[in-house]
């Protein structure tokens, strides 16, 4: 009998985590800092060490979407066998001998625009595309890394839709 309650007392906490919305209001800024070790399994590879820090202002809130101001502030990925290494606050330690890092370095310091839906879901980020833009006219990049950029940046920002419904969970 207590197994029943304990799963309908389950059932019901998850459906109240389900059906909470966000709260942001204009003008509201916070940051989200994330950390993140991957251990590749039965490989050779070294473990992977990436950490992020997104800066959020809140553009526009009403009971369709959400739109916030994202910039990446900070971005950390290291890799013990020195295959990659990035860190913003130190040029002397990063190495750039991996394509896939430019989706960070376009992304770094760059403000664009995130929309969540009402409970917190990440739907679409917006100016992505101009960002590429200059970033490979300024670098001086090939027409190919402009184009595998843009699902690169996708791929990177569907973290963020963890980042908010995990603060949907904790709140």
């Amino acid at each position: 009998m207590k197994y029943a309650i304990t799963f309908i007392l389950g059932l019901l906490t998850s459906g109240m985590v389900r059906a909470q919305q966000i709260n942001l209001k204009p003008g509201e800024e916070f940051a989200y800092q994330t950390h993140n070790t991957e251990v590749p399994v039965g490989s050779k590879a070294r473990p992977l060490e990436e950490a992020y820090t997104f800066q959020f202002k809140v553009i526009s809130s009403n009971a369709t979407e959400c739109k916030l101001q994202c910039t990446l502030t900070k971005a950390k990925l290291w890799q013990a066998d020195k295959l990659y290494r990035l860190n913003a606050d130190s040029v002397r330690n990063t190495e750039l001998n991996y394509s896939g890092l430019l989706t960070q370095l376009i992304l770094l310091n760059q403000p664009f625009t995130v929309v969540l839906n009402p409970k917190g879901k990440f739907m679409r980020a917006e100016g992505i595309a101009d960002l590429i833009k200059k970033a490979t006219a300024s670098w001086y990049l090939e027409e190919n890394v402009q184009q595998y950029q843009q699902g690169n940046i996708e791929g990177f920002l569907s973290r963020l839709n963890w980042m908010f419904l995990s603060c949907l969970i904790k709140s």
